[in-house]
């Protein structure tokens, strides 16, 4: 005679899941890999028969206790167990089974999530940012941490930087449901793939105009570029008359379009974006016999009406500089001629207010040009200047603008950065050497940081990434850098391009983990001038020079880098003419 058993008829509101894979017999799961972790399987202990059996999370269990599995433990089959004496004891620690990526794994995508796979499921609450860490040169990298089952997951904020090296690390802080916790933690480093430039974008597509002097700056979600448009007929283009912008967001360009109130013709402009994305542009137009300093801003999605921030009618107002501090305050400057010779003016545009009245930075008989400036987080600002055979620079804080000193001797335009504590750094060129030196409160002694003998020194950039600093210029038709630490000093001067033809007009962008982008005009192999640009990353350095555009025989003018925080992707906007005029390209490195 055949008795056959029946499983006792369970409630619907209960789950029932699968029996354990492989043989019948209840006593021989011996591990929890073949009660099938997907499920959330743990093979557990009868304590009072000694005999294994699978037991699952359920939802009508209550919190620390598991559904076991029918056709196993008789007397226990399909209920809620936890411990002694009805079910099995869970004591063992979580254990790490799989990752992803895999340890000293390269070439990972920037937008791979990192996940981890444990022997057990895990209790939502103990994985957190403390827990689960992902770093890398910068620090934390933040993200979104899910948690399904025996899986945790870690979802970077935005792409991750290419050809960096990352930790993830496991602390013991994770635990079982319940609760017991990871025995040691674990840590294992990745490094993302390299990156390559997107096909360029063209920013507007004007047939009757030029397009001249781009410029990108950004801050908060957004990318903002202009460039000044001018009216042309045949092979005649009129003088600037409209400045255009267009904003990178989401990692898409908006369209081309005019910045309306412009009220005259335009030459050399400033642009800067606070951490806020709030937009502000510093231009000179002309209206009637004179070019005045005016300012407009970007916020919500539109630029207000352009305001006029000097009223000296004296002569001519032109080359202004700006830079916008961490609390969204604008600090601009510029060269005003007096009827004799040109002063340097500044003026600041209180955040969530107006704009002041026009100050002079110094009272000096000998002419002043070409002001730089640059803004501190802490409120601050510094505006450097060349004034005769000298470099002068000024310090804002507590509300005023103190008096100018010299940083060093030397001509053409200096250049200034400002770090987080307060303190800036100047280059500019001094007869054939590049010259740096640094206020703390007071200049020290300006240094040459070019270590070459060469002539015909152009464009410098400078940037100012987490306290160091790093300084481009051509030299001899060469592109150099040199880099400052404030422990060690400035490093060694090397070039980093090997194109050949004439290297010019070189710009930095940096990002906060301190890798950056170096962009400048060259010849390509077909002699054709084009955008390069190189990638530098804080555990390896500079890379090598590459094309951010096919050598397709179109000439390139102007490149400008420039950093998507929110894409955490580098980029750059230049000028070329494939047919007709001048127009505005971007291309972003993926």
């Amino acid at each position: 005679m055949i008795t056959r058993r029946f499983a006792p008829l369970v409630p619907l509101l209960l789950l029932a899941l699968p029996a354990c894979p492989g043989p019948r017999d209840p006593i021989e799961c011996e591990g929890d890999l073949n009660c099938g972790l997907a499920a959330g399987g743990r093979c557990l202990v009868n304590v009072d028969t000694g005999n294994q059996f699978c037991a699952y999370p359920d939802s009508s269990c209550e919190s620390g206790m598991r559904w076991s599995d029918y056709d196993v433990e008789e007397p226990i089959s399909g209920q809620c167990v936890a411990g002694s004496p009805d079910g099995g004891t869970d004591n063992t620690p979580p254990t790490i089974v799989s990752r992803s990526p895999d340890a000293n794994a390269t070439g990972v995508s920037r937008t791979a999530a990192i996940s981890v796979m444990f022997s057990e499921p895990i209790a939502e609450a103990s994985v957190t940012t403390a827990s689960f860490q992902v770093s890398g040169p910068g620090g934390a990298v933040p993200g979104a941490i899910s948690v399904t089952g025996s899986n945790a997951t870690f979802g970077p904020d935005a792409p991750l930087t290419p050809g960096t090296q990352y930790t993830v690390t496991i602390g013991t802080q994770v635990t079982d449901l319940a609760g017991n916790a990871l025995a040691s933690s674990s840590s294992w480093m990745f490094t993302t793939g390299t990156a390559s430039w997107s096909a360029p974008a063209l920013l507007e597509t004007e047939m009757n105009m030029a397009a001249s002097e781009p410029r990108v700056a950004w801050g908060g979600t957004i990318v903002m570029a202009t460039w000044l448009m001018a009216s042309c007929s045949g092979a005649i283009c009129q003088q600037p008359s409209q400045v255009w912008y267009s904003v990178r967001q989401g990692g898409a360009w908006s369209a081309g379009a005019a910045i309306g109130g412009v009220p005259g013709p335009v030459g050399g402009y400033a642009l800067t974006v606070d951490s806020t994305g709030r937009a502000t542009i510093v231009f000179p137009a002309t209206v009637g016999a004179r070019s005045s300093i005016y300012a407009a801003t970007y916020a919500g999605g539109s630029w207000s009406a352009p305001v006029l921030i000097e009223t000296d009618d004296t002569g001519n107002a032109t080359a202004p500089s700006a830079a916008a501090d961490a609390g969204g305050n604008v600090f601009a400057a510029w060269q005003q001629h007096d009827g004799t010779r040109d002063n340097i003016m500044a003026n600041r545009y209180t955040a969530g207010g107006a704009w002041g009245s026009a100050v002079p930075l110094e009272q000096s008989t000998t002419a002043a040009s070409n002001p730089s400036m640059a803004a501190g987080a802490d409120g601050s600002a510094f505006a450097v200047w060349t004034q005769g055979a000298s470099m002068y620079g000024a310090r804002y804080a507590a509300g005023s603008w103190g008096q100018p000193s010299v940083a060093g001797t030397g001509s053409g335009r200096i250049r200034v950065a400002m770090h987080t504590d307060g303190s800036a750094i100047a280059v500019w060129p001094s007869g054939n050497d590049v010259l740096a030196n640094r206020n703390t409160g007071a200049w020290g002694t300006a240094t040459p940081i070019d270590g070459v003998d060469g002539t015909s020194l152009q464009a410098f950039a400078l940037a100012m990434p987490e306290g160091r600093a790093m300084a481009l210029w051509t030299q001899s038709g060469d592109l150099w850098q040199c880099r400052f630490d404030p422990v060690q000093g400035w490093g060694a001067a090397f070039r980093i391009e090997s194109a050949g033809g004439t290297a010019q007009y070189p710009t930095l962008a940096f990002a906060p983990d301190g890798s950056g982008l170096g962009a400048w005009e060259q010849p390509s192999p077909s002699t054709i001038v084009s955008p390069w640009a190189n990638l530098f990353l804080p555990t390896s350095g500079w890379g090598a020079a590459q094309l951010a555009k096919p050598d397709d025989g179109v000439n390139a003018a102007a490149p400008t880098a420039f950093y998507d925080v929110q894409a955490n992707a580098f980029g750059m906007v230049w000028l070329a003419a494939p047919s007709g005029y001048r127009s505005v390209y971007a291309a972003s490195l993926q």
